[in-house]
């Protein structure tokens, strides 16, 4: 998690380092969609799955040994299922970017698409707008750190 906002802040620092011509040219909902739902999803494909592989190669390891101390033809039988678990996902794989980007895009539209959007601080709320209206206003980037 903790790296989680760190990669936030570090976009955020680089989305307020931009220029004004940059906002000019490019559509505010692109970079708050991708502040708000895309690091999201990338905390939950990413870091957390280092952690998860990390956990699962350590079973692996710790089972095979076991298994290998009981009864070795097992051992063969349990690391074939395994690489098929294994194998599946990476044929499925374009797929599964075709799906999230699929995913992307429809966050994205959502956010333009917003009649209000309500703005909270600590269960209170800040303020309320359309989209445009928010960013016209200047609240947007001033509202980015509060999502981190």
């Amino acid at each position: 998690m903790l790296q989680y906002r760190i990669v936030k802040c570090d976009l955020l620092k680089g989305i307020l380092s931009f220029d004004c011509g940059f906002f000019e040219t490019s559509k505010p909902s692109q970079y708050s969609s991708f502040m708000i739902n895309d690091l999201r999803m990338l905390e939950e494909h990413y870091f957390s799955q280092i952690i998860s592989i990390t956990k699962h190669i350590s079973m692996l390891i710790f089972a095979c040994i076991c298994i290998l101390i009981l009864n070795p033809v097992f051992l063969i039988i349990a690391v074939g299922i395994y690489l098929i678990s294994i194998i599946v996902p990476a044929i499925l794989k374009n797929k599964i970017i075709s799906l999230n980007k699929n995913v992307i895009e429809a966050n994205t539209e959502f956010t333009k698409s917003c009649d209000e959007i309500l703005v909270m601080d600590n269960g209170r709320l800040r303020t309320h707008g359309t989209y445009d209206d928010l960013v016209n206003s200047g609240q947007i980037p001033a509202l980015l750190p509060l999502a981190i």
